[in-house]
């Protein structure tokens, strides 16, 4: 069980009532392993989570996976997660300042419940040769009771008339060419798409609700020995662009060169988003920050 208070000082604008709340959480949770055949096992689980807006909340998952050869496993799970009512979903008050404290632009909905996903995922991995290693899996994600935010009268509250759907793709790979050097690549490919029920009036969210995610990104890494206590570390990856609001994608490298001084003793010299001077990443234009080259060097005492 976890038990959080909290205490909010409420401001001219931006208010949470009741001020005050002591929230309780519990969890119990059970799971089970077992062989259907020599190279083919199934784990079973249930989760039971209650929390203080929405109440108990049921969380099965099922997984199986299947050893055909030596090194090697296809395996496929489903599982139901959700996420619960915070604070700001129920409590909020965003008082309109020119209403002399009569009208609210956003408030908490008292109806909101838990947001929920359902994922199926279907996978394999192998490991062909012991300095190769690789994995894909296919995941399909469905969403219902997502947030919105609906006008009324006096304001506009929080509400569950959003849904969606996630689908894609997720690769990696390992490869040590030899003694000391080791390769690693990975990379996401995926589709989401958002709506609203027909009644919702939330006319931001029929444009795409609340999401922002790229259809793909990726990364290539380099890690290597090179001798005397010293490694070098690079890191090149990349992000498509993000759709609204609206970000272009970029790709950067990262690098790190580190010299083991002696036991417990570290110096590194390190550097950031080396490719350009700065780059976005998030946010709206105008008011996003940017992400800057920046060149660092730490030294590591472990005692």
């Amino acid at each position: 069980m976890r038990q959080a208070r909290d205490r909010f000082d409420n401001g001219p604008i931006l208010q949470f009532a009741p001020t005050h709340r002591t929230l309780r959480s519990t969890n119990l949770f059970a799971q089970d392993e077992f062989s259907l055949t020599p190279a083919l096992r199934a784990t079973a689980g249930l989760r039971l989570e209650h929390n203080a807006y929405s109440g108990t909340e049921l969380l099965p998952s099922l997984r199986l996976a299947w050893e055909h050869a030596a090194g090697a496993m296809l395996w496929a799970a489903a599982s139901r997660t959700v996420r619960a009512p915070a604070r700001i979903d129920r409590d909020l008050r965003l008082v309109d300042p020119a209403s002399n404290g009569q009208r609210y632009l956003i408030a908490g909905g008292p109806d909101m419940q838990s947001e929920v996903a359902r994922v199926l995922e279907l996978g394999y991995r192998a490991q062909p040769a012991s300095t190769v290693s690789y994995a894909i899996a296919l995941f399909y994600s469905d969403y219902e009771r997502l947030r919105t935010l609906e006008p009324q009268a006096g304001g506009a509250v929080f509400r569950n008339l959003g849904h969606g759907r996630a689908r894609g793709v997720e690769a990696w790979g390992s490869w040590q060419p030899m003694r000391g050097w080791r390769l690693f690549a990975g990379a996401v490919l995926q589709d989401i798409d958002t709506g609203v029920a027909l009644s919702s009036l939330d006319a931001s969210a029929r444009a795409g609700l609340a999401t922002n995610d790229p259809r793909s990104y990726w990364q290539l890494r380099s890690s290597h020995e090179l001798g005397a206590g010293l490694s070098a570390d690079l890191l090149l990856r990349g992000v498509a662009r993000l759709p609204q609001p609206a970000v272009p994608g970029y790709h950067e490298l990262d690098v790190r060169l580190a010299w083991q001084a002696g036991p417990g003793v570290e110096l590194a010299l390190a550097g950031r988003n080396l490719l350009h001077a700065r780059h976005p990443e998030f946010g709206e234009a105008g008011l996003r920050q940017l992400a800057e080259r920046h060149v660092f060097a730490s030294a590591t005492l472990r005692f």
